[in-house]
């Protein structure tokens, strides 16, 4: 069975001395300062202008000198990109190790034929079998 949780504040929140004092100045210092609307529409279309002129430039070109000796090409797809434009990747497995084992061991157990299982049903003879029989 489970028991519902219940929340039962003992104290009301209170915030502490030094925050109300904090909060108590930055309101007085917003009510001292006098905004002046036009000097922040004037602001504001400053600023806009600027993105204008910023978004009618020519971006520059994004240009890869392929004969640069530093180049070595550029891989298409991200992280696992499967295709590299320009230069080459090499892939070596010299550096791999493989794991083989130490000690090979023959199989001199081969089973023979007759001790395997039949296949065929528990008991019951293979049709097969009795054809070849005849």
């Amino acid at each position: 069975m489970v028991r519902p949780i219940l929340y039962a504040p003992v104290k009301p929140f209170k915030l502490s001395k030094e925050a109300t004092d904090r909060y108590k100045a930055i309101a007085a210092e917003v009510k001292a300062k006098k905004v002046d609307p036009s000097a922040a529409i004037e602001q504001a279309t400053k600023c806009l202008a600027e993105l204008a002129d910023m978004a009618a430039k020519e971006p520059e070109a994004d240009e890869i000198n392929e004969k640069d000796p530093e180049y070595v090409g550029v891989l298409l797809g991200g992280t696992s990109g499967s295709v590299l434009k320009g230069g080459e990747l090499p892939a070596g497995t010299d550096d791999v190790y493989f794991e083989e084992p130490r000690v090979v061991v023959d199989d001199d157990e081969a089973e023979d034929e007759d001790e395997l299982r039949s296949l065929w049903g528990d008991g019951e003879k293979d049709p097969a079998e009795e054809e070849e029989e005849e």
